[in-house]
């Protein structure tokens, strides 16, 4: 499942894991994006714009019942599920600017603030168990991985001094777009290579490990398979510069495959048990 532009607009497609069988699953001339499966595979949570402002909604898996989950006087966008089905997280850009993460009950009532630092947080994701949200933020001396209590409180960064390798005096790395694994390990990209790449690293920041590198081509937005075999992810390997698509490799980074060839592509995401 993943979100791509084409004739000037965003929409929501699915494909499967052969890279056949597109199928496209929001045909509204508003920008609809993000999308995510809900842990029971009945629902999809996604962000659209077609009331005027980015705001959260659901839909069937197979695109149908499109509505609202939440509507509010804010920016709201990249939902994610929790692994009950019972909530949502999401990013709110707020009247300054910033985004924070919040969650709202899947009923779309009950909105809890998760997050509140001094710089933007983005792109968050819920542990296996439910109990800790990873995401990318900056406390003003760089993009770091972060995680914070998914009840909220104290956010702690994992990756705050981490160097780009053969740098003297150090480089801070970029270290962003982390999400949790089946394994409750983290995956996320990072230059701390020397150029981009897929990383693997546990919960507490430590033991990190080279996935994939890419050198001088883009790399985003990694999610690993609920089997943990499998990582999707989008970069412009194919032709450097160019639109970015929606690729996998086995989580060892062997066996990279193309899945969609045409568009410009974000957000991919498993949405059936690969």
């Amino acid at each position: 499942m993943f979100f791509s532009w084409r004739e000037g607009n965003d929409d929501v497609y699915v494909t499967d894991l052969g890279g056949g069988h597109e199928r496209r699953l929001t045909t509204h001339p508003a920008m609809d994006g993000a999308p995510t499966a809900s842990p029971d595979r009945h629902t999809i949570a996604f962000a659209s714009a077609r009331d005027g402002l980015m705001q959260l909604f659901l839909m069937d898996a197979d695109g149908n019942n499109q509505r609202p989950l939440l509507q509010s006087s804010f920016y709201d966008y990249w939902p994610s599920w929790a692994p009950d089905g019972s909530r949502v997280l999401f990013q709110r850009r707020d009247a300054s600017g910033q985004f924070d993460l919040w969650s709202v009950a899947a009923d779309g009532t009950d909105e809890r603030r998760l997050t509140s630092l001094p710089r933007n947080e983005i792109g968050g994701s819920y542990s296996a168990d439910g109990s800790t949200v990873v995401f990318a933020g900056n406390n003003g001396t760089g993009r770091d991985v972060w995680v914070v209590p998914a009840t909220g409180g104290a956010p702690k960064v994992l990756t705050a001094d981490a160097c780009i390798v053969g740098t003297a005096p150090c480089v801070l790395a970029s270290d962003v777009q982390p999400s949790w694994t089946p394994a409750g390990d983290i995956v996320f990209v990072s230059d701390r290579s020397g150029s981009n790449a897929i990383w693997f690293m546990s919960a507490d920041g430590s033991n990190p490990q080279l996935v994939r590198d890419f050198g001088t081509a883009s790399v985003a937005m990694p999610s690993v398979s609920e089997n943990g075999q499998w990582i999707t992810f989008v970069t412009d390997a194919h032709d450097p510069g160019g639109e970015r698509n929606v690729y996998v490799m086995r989580a060892d980074g062997t066996h990279l495959r193309q899945l969609v060839d045409r568009g410009d592509d974000l957000a991919p995401r498993f949405a059936g048990r690969s």
